[in-house]
């Protein structure tokens, strides 16, 4: 089992790739992407720093 300082960078890691690809408009396009109408639903399952979801 990672130690505790492991897991925190690997989350701190996590944060920034999130970010960057926030930045670079990636989170932005696959949300233009998905057919999704405006009175569905998305669950969002513990899947990172929500950014994603954000743009969705």
């Amino acid at each position: 089992m990672p130690k505790f300082s492991q897991t925190k960078f690997a989350a701190g890691l996590q944060q920034i790739v999130s970010f960057r690809r926030e930045d670079a408009g990636l989170y932005r396009e696959i949300a233009e992407r998905l057919p999704l109408d405006e009175a569905e639903r998305i669950l969002d399952v513990g899947t990172g720093t929500g950014l994603q979801l954000r743009a969705i």
